[in-house]
């Protein structure tokens, strides 16, 4: 969710950024499916919050295929209510043409098992020709930063040195 945010102040421009990482942006409406994804996503994460086994089929639906690490690093502390409404603002989020004025650095990280970061690549590359993309092969949400943070930060640091 992290990414979409920065997607948004990027279209704001009201502060200065040279170099940006967009790790994964969810920018892809959800328009009537919204209320039924967020109801799924808030049964889930109280299910892992109960300790209680997860479905792999909705894991990978949402995390990428053999992501079930993920389970255990995000979500265990967070407030349902918190979830509910990220979704309700995520699911609805619309990129703003004002992004084609950011002439920045950007690069869109993503796995290749993410379904909509990769359907939001398209979305912005519209807006954003300059764009560069990095698929991880085989990995699915916060996968590269989870099993492989050292590497992780090694990209980070390339890019932004």
């Amino acid at each position: 969710m992290g990414a979409t945010i920065a997607v948004e102040l990027l279209a704001r421009n009201n502060i200065r950024i040279e170099k940006v990482i967009l790790d994964a942006a969810f920018c892809v409406k959800m328009g009537v499916l919204t209320p039924i994804y967020t109801s799924i996503f808030c049964w889930t994460i109280q299910k892992i919050k109960s300790g209680k086994t997860i479905p792999a089929i909705m894991i990978e639906c949402v995390m990428g295929k053999g992501n079930y690490g993920i389970v255990n690093t995000f979500y265990k502390n967070v407030e349902i209510q918190s979830i509910r409404n990220a979704c309700r603002d995520i699911y609805r989020y619309e990129i703003s043409g004002k992004i084609a004025d950011f002439s920045g650095e950007v690069t869109f990280w993503y796995g290749s098992n993410e379904h909509y970061p990769r359907k939001t690549v398209g979305l912005l590359i519209r807006h954003l020709p300059q764009m560069r993309v990095e698929v991880f092969e085989g990995m699915g949400h916060g996968q590269l930063l989870n099993e492989h943070p050292e590497e992780y930060v090694q990209r980070m640091k390339d890019i932004m040195n």
